[in-house]
């Protein structure tokens, strides 16, 4: 493929149950100076949906771009669907560089919920939060590729069962019809958070034989931290996944908690070095 509508593709990133994603040299229209990431929907979809999607894209562009990879388009040509939006060539926290440390993690899930509050103070959930989705810019991490599943498809929660986006992302509620909210996010961002410091599943021991019982041990079991976790570390993912009896708080208390663990787990390091 070279190109899509009036975008230049520059090369191909990979896929997902929903997205083929790509990178590309936009179309001058755009006044955009550097390339811009390319999400082309995997299936056809109607009009209704196509309106659905361009309006909510149209409240999703008005998002702070100093927090947050925004969405720029729906892009529109005979063969496909797809939204372009801004790009970071960093990386993300799903391959980040090998020096980094916990505290560094921390950082980057702080500002990660910076972006989290600039979208809903917009009234848009993200629902799509994973390590992938969590891009490293040049001064900060930003949120990118919001999900629009539930937008396309009205009151579809899960992507289906062939997915490759891990359900241990989705919270329970989803899994029961709820809408993506506030809570379903937090979730996400606690078990992106999990998986980040410890490398770890909060459902370790969930089977992968299928879906449906993959959803079941998640009904039945619920999360286990990872004992890897510092007891700080473990009370904040608790409080993003709305756990063991703790309070989630404000997003803005949430991000000052970080930044607290982040200092102690640098100072552990620095003592750990001298």
């Amino acid at each position: 493929m070279q190109k899509v509508a009036d975008y230049q593709i520059i090369e191909e990133l990979g896929e997902d149950g929903i997205f083929r994603y790509f990178r590309a040299t936009p179309p001058a229209r755009l006044n955009q100076s550097s390339s811009v990431r390319v999400r082309a929907l995997k299936r056809q979809i109607g009009e209704s949906a196509i309106s659905r999607l361009s309006q909510h894209l149209a409240v999703a562009t008005k998002a702070n771009s100093d927090k947050v990879l925004r969405d720029l388009e729906v892009i529109q040509d005979s063969a496909m669907l797809a939204i372009a939006g801004e790009d970071s060539n960093l990386g993300t926290l799903a391959d980040p560089a090998p020096d980094l440390d916990r505290s560094d993690v921390l950082r980057i899930v702080g500002e990660a919920l910076e972006s989290l509050d600039e979208l809903h103070s917009l009234g848009i959930t993200h629902s799509d939060i994973r390590p992938q989705n969590i891009r490293l810019d040049t001064n900060r991490a930003k949120l990118s590729n919001p999900g629009v599943l539930h937008v396309i498809n009205q009151g579809q929660t899960l992507p289906g069962t062939h997915s490759q986006i891990p359900v241990e992302y989705t919270h329970p509620d989803l899994i029961r019809g709820r809408l993506p909210d506030r809570k379903t996010d937090l979730w996400a961002m606690g078990v992106t958070l999990h998986r980040a410091l410890s490398g770890t599943s909060i459902f370790p021991q969930a089977p992968t034989t299928s879906l449906l019982n993959t959803l079941r041990h998640m009904q039945i079991q619920g999360p286990t931290l990872s004992s890897s976790l510092t007891e700080s570390e473990k009370d904040l993912v608790s409080r993003m996944l709305g756990i063991n009896g703790a309070e989630t708080g404000t997003l803005e208390n949430l991000v000052k908690t970080i930044e607290e663990t982040a200092g102690g787990s640098r100072t552990e390091n620095d003592d750990v070095e001298a």
